[in-house]
């Protein structure tokens, strides 16, 4: 009989799951021995989480614009809009800020973030180091007291920068992120 449990604790999710069961056992049966009890546990830690999702929309993207998109929104499913924070950054030759993160409350809205993602268009060059620069920079503007110990930047990109900004590429360098 399984039993489960979760705990909330500030931001953390604790999923706890156990079961047991008594199975009939056949060839030990010669032995005098017909069931064996045997049993189960798992648990697993879920943290609150501060992601800026960021997606190339270079041209490089455009053989493959239409499954970028589809599968944007669907990575979107898999984070919950009322104790997630999630903002969206996308970016070609320059970045832009599509929907902020916020600041002082948890959660997002799923379905304006997807609409979004969905009328997005795709062209221009591929100036990563804008669409990092953007993320963190959103990331960085969540106030020391609110943020999430899991903070994430969530890349989508074919990986084939083809421009560069001076200004942001070589700080983000000198901190690694580049």
């Amino acid at each position: 009989l399984p039993i489960s449990s979760v705990t909330f604790d500030q931001g953390k999710v604790t999923i706890g799951v156990s079961a047991t069961a008594t199975m009939p056992l056949t060839m030990m049966k010669v032995l005098g021995f017909n069931n064996v009890s045997v049993a189960a546990t798992s648990t697993t830690i879920r943290k609150d989480l501060d992601m800026i999702f960021v997606i190339d929309s270079s041209g490089s993207m455009s053989r493959v614009w239409s499954t970028v998109r589809t599968n944007a929104n669907s990575f979107l499913n898999q984070f919950s809009p009322s104790t997630d924070r999630v903002g969206l950054v996308h970016f070609s030759s320059g970045a832009v800020a599509d929907i902020a993160i916020r600041t002082t409350t948890r959660g997002f809205d799923r379905p304006a973030m997807q609409t979004r993602i969905t009328g997005l268009d795709n062209g221009g060059n591929t100036n990563y180091a804008e669409g990092l620069w953007q993320a963190r920079a959103q990331l960085n503007n969540i106030p020391q007291l609110n943020r999430s110990s899991l903070r994430v930047i969530e890349f989508f990109s074919d990986g084939l920068p083809n421009t560069r900004s001076e200004e942001h590429t070589s700080e983000l360098q000198s901190r690694g992120l580049i």
